[in-house]
């Protein structure tokens, strides 16, 4: 089936590595670009009591704690990392997901990790 749009196109020419890669990168975009989206990530991903407020900042494919690559971090207005995302649409996890993320925070803020 040949696709209608240039996206569709595209991710049906690359790997599926790539293909993770891309939806990563088009989700932290849409997440950094929209308050709405923003907000509806915290409705999925977190708790009631873990309501992150004010601006948050998201970073995708940036490296960490022994060289292990989250699909995405999301810090709060201190700086802090509150929450680690991992994609995971055909790859098994890794030996450093979630245990070396888990790592990454900071003791005053609770770990949340959404894989």
């Amino acid at each position: 089936m040949q696709s209608k749009t240039v996206l569709g196109h595209l991710v049906h020419r690359i790997g599926v590595h790539q293909q993770e890669n891309l939806a990563t990168e088009a989700l932290g975009f849409i997440l950094a670009n929209s308050l709405a989206a923003s907000r509806r990530i915290h409705k999925i991903c977190l708790p009631d009591r873990f309501f992150l407020s004010g601006d948050l900042r998201f970073e995708t494919q940036r490296g960490g704690l022994e060289d292990c690559i989250p699909d995405m971090k999301c810090y709060d207005a201190q700086g802090r990392l509150r929450v680690t995302v991992e994609n995971k649409f055909w790859a098994e996890l890794t030996k450093n997901q979630p245990v070396t993320y888990l790592r990454e925070f900071q003791d005053e803020c609770p770990p949340l990790c959404c894989l």
